[in-house]
């Protein structure tokens, strides 16, 4: 679910990473979505006899269906689905022998019947950007929709019903109407069917709230769209900058890299009870059942799970100025690594770790749901014209129609 720009490695620097990879006696194919695998490999091919070998496989849920399996191992985002994790090993006694349990959270929502089908390595959350230069009256680390509501109407000014400014406007990122609601309690999940469910009564009910809620900010969902039109060539960067939102909703990934400091100050978006949800993006790591090198491919997670390879990692990627946030775009699953590392390298989250026992894991998934959401749940929550009180009866036409059209 990747609409929003980010830091990836360049793909001459990918090349040449790849190019550079020596290959022994023995090679462990993984199949991966995530340029930084590239890297990883080549750290991983110097420690030892084994060699890794880097596919790239910029939709691996698709690379399931509809390719010959040769991997002896896959890492990537949106890979957590009933279809995939029925074709990979289980992974509970590789899990029982880790020096750290990964984020025990994310743990639960890979599992596949009695079965651990998939670990987890990095994770994205939510984030709140703070003006600084208006006085909020806000908590240390979260922020929850009541603050944002509260704060926000003491900031927005009108002339007449035309918002001069305004404290928080969710259609300038098209994922935060999406993740207000899973912040509510809405989630949609893999079915039987591999096709999507959700509890019709809870989505209609919250998305009812979240229509409400932002026009008690904007006036109406007519004032936001005409301030967005208004600013259109301002990011919502430049928009703090300028004094005309106090808030705006990012992606943790978006806002972080080691090189470049956050002007704004921030938040976690969270419940008023300090949850917070995870992002959909998660890396996940599995062996497929096709692996022809099964015990290469455990000895390569155990190498990868170990907090001082991450720690190593983390270090010779900003050597090779690799500007992407932390592990894999995100937070390691390892909560000494954050801790200890992340909190070092990146001085902006240093005191602002989520606790792991506060962190909502996003269900196992339906298959493609970064297109699904992109391509039909976002413009329908964005949409001004649909009644929201009734949203689910169009979510489940359109998504009949479009999982339809796909075909596999």
């Amino acid at each position: 679910m990747r609409s929003r720009p980010r830091h990836v490695l360049s793909v001459t620097f990918a090349l040449l990473l790849l190019q550079g990879t020596v290959f022994a006696q023995e090679r462990l194919v993984i199949w991966t979505d995530q340029p930084e695998m590239a890297f990883v490999s080549e750290v991983f091919n110097v420690t030892g006899d084994l060699q890794a070998e880097v596919r790239f496989k910029p939709n691996l849920a698709a690379a399931f269906a509809r390719e010959e399996m040769d991997a002896d191992l896959v890492v990537g985002e949106f890979i957590n689905t009933p279809v995939v994790t029925a074709r990979l090993l289980a992974l509970d006694d590789l899990i029982a022998g880790l020096g750290e349990r990964p984020l025990p959270a994310l743990i639960e929502s890979s599992r596949h019947g009695d079965t651990t089908r998939l670990v987890p390595l990095a994770y994205e959350l939510p984030m709140i950007l703070v003006n600084p230069r208006v006085n909020l009256r806000l908590r240390d680390t979260f922020i929850s929709t009541e603050e944002i509501l509260t704060n926000s109407r003491k900031f927005s000014r009108f002339d007449d019903d035309r918002p001069i400014r305004l404290g928080f406007i969710p259609g300038y990122d098209p994922l935060a109407r999406y993740y207000l609601l899973r912040l509510r309690g809405v989630e949609f999940a893999a079915s039987l069917e591999q096709q999507v469910r959700w509890d019709t009564a809870i989505l209609d009910l919250e998305s009812d709230w979240l229509d409400r809620w932002s026009a008690a900010i904007a006036g109406s969902r007519a004032a936001e769209a005409a301030f967005i039109e208004r600013y259109l060539y301002d990011p919502p960067a430049r928009q703090l900058e300028r004094n005309r939102i106090a808030f705006a909703y990012s992606a943790s990934s978006d806002q972080l890299d080691w090189q470049r400091r956050l002007d704004a100050g921030y938040r976690w978006l969270a419940s008023q009870d300090n949850r917070v949800p995870i992002l959909d993006t998660v890396v996940w790591a599995g062996i497929p059942v096709e692996s022809r090198r099964e015990r290469s491919a455990m000895a390569f997670l155990e190498w990868f799970f170990s907090p001082a390879t991450q720690e190593d990692l983390i270090l010779k990627k900003i050597e090779h100025r690799i500007l992407r946030f932390g592990y894999f775009g995100g937070f390691s699953t390892l909560g000494s690594v954050n801790r200890d590392v992340l909190a070092r390298v990146y001085p902006e989250i240093r005191g602002q770790i989520v606790p792991d026992i506060l962190l909502d894991a996003p269900p196992q998934l339906p298959r493609y749901w970064n297109e699904a959401v992109e391509e039909v749940l976002v413009p329908l929550l964005n949409d001004q014209m649909i009644d929201a009180s009734d949203l689910s009866s169009e979510v489940r036409a359109a998504m009949n129609t479009w999982y339809l059209q796909r075909g596999d």
